[in-house]
């Protein structure tokens, strides 16, 4: 007992030495909102814009070097959005839209892109990318996907 008690003393006087940043979060979810708001703070990490009628992103407005998720899944999107102004993206989610296309171009800029949700759209073909290709884990397809690129570092890439 008195070593349960001593761990957990221990712990407490520890904690201030661990430090978490605080998550930023910019949400406009189900606002019909039909283009990308301007006033997006440069220090976000999260962005959720889903649920809106926004047609396309061809750009960003602003440059986001601390956004590790991008959620614009339920929008009106026809090409995969441009978001190269956003390196650090780790998940993206843009399920849900009418994504025929993904520009190669669009998708190498995503460097860090782990986990991309694809579901609901209605791609035929996977571009042949180089750049995220080593740091992806999990590609949520769509059920009308039937075609993959061959790259060269598929192991313990997950499609589902």
């Amino acid at each position: 007992m008195e070593f349960k008690g001593a761990l957990i003393f221990a712990l407490i006087n520890m904690a201030p030495a661990i430090v978490f940043g605080a998550t930023i979060k910019y949400e406009h979810p189900g606002r019909n909102l039909t283009h990308i708001p301007n006033d997006i703070p440069a220090d976000v990490n999260i962005i959720t814009l889903s649920r809106n009628l926004i047609p396309v992103v061809d750009y960003m407005p602003g440059i986001y070097p601390s956004i590790r998720r991008v959620n614009i899944d339920y929008n009106l999107l026809k090409v995969f959005p441009e978001l190269s102004n956003c390196t650090s993206v780790s998940i993206l989610d843009v399920g849900y839209n009418q994504i025929t296309t993904i520009p190669p171009d669009r998708l190498n800029a995503l460097t860090e892109l782990k986990d991309l949700y694809l579901r609901g759209n209605h791609l035929v073909a996977f571009p042949d990318v180089s750049g995220p290709s080593a740091s992806i884990r999990s590609i949520w397809k769509p059920i009308t996907l039937r075609k993959f690129p061959f790259w060269t570092n598929w192991e313990g890439v997950w499609i589902l």
